[in-house]
């Protein structure tokens, strides 16, 4: 106020300024609603409303063996990316080990998805390791998909056919989980000398 004249002086002082105003004198207000309004756009659009109309989800999970099998874990990932699947776990790890991604997907998914394997040995050890995995997506109400069975035939879970298919793959995985249990007692006791 040093350089007003004493006339703008009383002006100022008898009339102050307005309070700051965005449109006037902040330039980065209406910059930064912007901002929150397009963050509060996003939320709303990919978090809330997903969740609230519960869109049924194509879950895939790719697994090699080893860390030296990049290019079969890549042609899983495409292949489920391929088929649609939304999310994809990835891992490189033997099926005997600790299976973290494996654990995630199953947690991850919820009722109605479907969750997509490339082919069964890439999900289960045995048959008896499908047939709980497979309880587990049926606690869930959750379907199983497996994309390519023999050449490109695919089992889905969630039709009639595929749970034939599956109780079929897993009636003739326990025949030879138990043929092969006798031929070891066969040859344990073939090695001790006993008779059978």
């Amino acid at each position: 106020m040093n350089g007003l004249s004493p006339n703008a002086r009383l002006h100022l002082s008898l009339n102050p300024p307005p309070a700051w105003s965005h449109k006037s004198h902040c330039p980065q207000k209406p910059r930064l609603t912007q901002i929150a309004r397009q963050i509060w756009n996003m939320w709303y659009r990919y978090v809330i409303v997903p969740c609230e109309t519960e869109i049924a989800m194509l879950v895939g999970s790719a697994r090699t063996s080893s860390v030296a099998q990049v290019a079969g874990l890549e042609a899983q990932e495409r292949e489920l990316r391929v088929a649609g699947c939304d999310k994809i776990f990835a891992e490189q790890v033997s099926s005997v080990a600790q299976r973290e991604q494996l654990e995630a997907a199953l947690d991850y998914v919820r009722e109605d998805d479907t969750f997509a394997v490339t082919k069964l040995d890439r999900l289960a050890r045995s048959v008896g390791d499908l047939l709980e995995i497979v309880a587990r997506l049926e606690a869930k109400r959750v379907s199983l998909r497996v994309l390519s069975m023999s050449g490109a035939q695919p089992l889905d879970t969630g039709t009639a056919t595929g749970r034939l298919m599956l109780a079929v793959i897993g009636a003739v995985g326990q025949a030879e989980w138990e043929a092969m249990l006798e031929r070891q007692r066969e040859g344990i006791a073939k090695a001790s000398g006993r008779p059978l």
